[in-house]
């Protein structure tokens, strides 16, 4: 079987291929977002203030808290990626979570929803992880 997730030499590449084609209306963004999909990889088993050094760390808040970085915009290029490695396998398995986040102990936090049982301040997150029947993933 071929390779459909990047070995750790490989994270150069596979950040470009995974983010490179987002449009997120400037190409410096776009850029942006491949150099923090790469940093961000090499230490995915940490905290953004782990895995990024200061001035790294600043630009990933900036990049994030900017009105014109839209989540879609993000995540269309890995959905399309996810959708290709799919393509390439003959069985695919869904795994689907819904997670409750409740934000009441949060009140200035704008924008939220309602959750269950009363909560009033947060917002729920329904996802889905594709990954072959051996457990490999292959995207969100």
């Amino acid at each position: 079987m071929v390779a459909i997730l990047p070995d750790t030499e490989d994270l150069e590449d596979w950040a470009s291929d995974e983010f490179s084609g987002a449009q997120l209306g400037d190409a410096r963004r776009t850029q942006r977002l491949v150099a923090l999909a790469r940093g961000l990889a090499q230490k995915a088993h940490v905290s953004f203030p782990q895995a990024l050094s200061g001035a790294q760390l600043k630009a990933a808040y900036r990049f994030f808290d900017n009105e014109a970085v839209d989540p879609d915009g993000i995540l269309a290029s890995h959905v399309a990626q996810t959708v290709g490695r799919m393509q390439r396998v003959p069985v695919v398995l869904a795994v689907q979570d819904t997670t409750e986040f409740n934000l009441a102990n949060l009140p200035a936090t704008e924008g939220l929803g309602h959750g269950t049982g009363g909560n009033l301040h947060g917002f729920m997150l329904h996802s889905v992880l594709a990954v072959t029947p051996e457990g490999l993933p292959l995207g969100v």
